[in-house]
């Protein structure tokens, strides 16, 4: 990685996931690209030693200690207001780059100037798509998400208009969000945008972004073109992660809705962390 100015300024966020970092970084070190990235790990009050591996074992990445575990979206902040670069990538740990994952993204944003936000593929572990785009959440997004779990021959016609959506993932297209496993955007975007919201500990912190990036003016994107492994669920977290999910989407639905919808969105949102 040169000392002039960076491409793309990539932060991760780790707390407690020494043993997915590591490969995670080498991968991202090992991209075409890797000469243009600034790679800044913010250590979310970890405990495991990743942190010393990280200074001791990758040494041109930028390490930032946070003595106590904070939200994602914070914690993303901070490694933010450390880089650099024109266009940021947020990456979770226990994720994987492929051959060439960044390129083909990078220039995207050339492509289209009105592109704000972006991802790509995410696969699981065993090579299968992961909902990884979606719909604003709402009553007809979620419903319909909820139907299609149950109804699969019916994914391929209705699958783009679920919350998260079960099909297009073949083709680039506009999405109203992207995962924040694996979330592009412009720097000058995100500034304006006033970055994460911290109120968010974690979930949906990313489909908040998304919008407000959409209020803006700008598209969120997904392009089918570059691709990345995400072992999910990795990372731990203070209390169920399905009660989590319901307090992000509540505050979501409370943030952006208005009073006479916000009751039986809510009555949804709780609906769908159930079932």
């Amino acid at each position: 990685m040169s000392e002039s100015r960076p491409l793309l300024s990539v932060i991760i966020v780790s707390v407690n996931t020494g043993n997915w970092l590591k490969p995670c970084l080498e991968s991202l070190l090992s991209q075409s690209i890797r000469d243009s990235l600034e790679v800044v790990v913010v250590d979310n009050g970890s405990s495991d030693g990743s942190a010393d591996m990280v200074r001791r074992m990758f040494p041109v990445v930028k390490l930032v200690r946070l003595e106590e575990t904070v939200g994602y979206g914070k914690a993303n902040n901070v490694g933010a207001g450390q880089s650099r670069a024109p266009i940021l990538l947020f990456l979770n740990p226990d994720t994987r780059l492929r051959e060439d994952s960044l390129s083909p993204i990078l220039a995207r944003f050339e492509d289209h100037p009105r592109c704000g936000v972006a991802g790509g593929v995410v696969l699981d572990d065993q090579g299968e798509f992961e909902r990884s785009s979606g719909s604003l959440p709402s009553l007809f997004s979620m419903g319909t998400g909820r139907l299609l779990k149950h109804v699969p021959p019916a994914r391929p016609f209705l699958g783009r208009l679920s919350h998260q959506h079960w099909s297009g993932y073949n083709e680039s297209r506009r999405v109203d969000w992207v995962t924040g496993a694996f979330l592009w955007i412009r720097r000058d975007v995100f500034r304006k945008s006033g970055g994460f919201d911290e109120g968010f500990f974690m979930y949906c912190e990313d489909v908040d972004l998304c919008y407000r990036v959409g209020q803006l003016g700008f598209q969120c994107w997904f392009f089918h073109d570059a691709a990345i492994v995400h072992y999910k669920g990795k990372s731990p977290v203070p209390r169920p992660r399905r009660r989590m999910l319901f307090e992000s989407l509540h505050c979501f639905g409370k943030k952006h809705y208005r009073l006479h919808k916000y009751p039986l969105t809510r009555f949804i949102f709780w609906i769908q962390t159930r079932l």
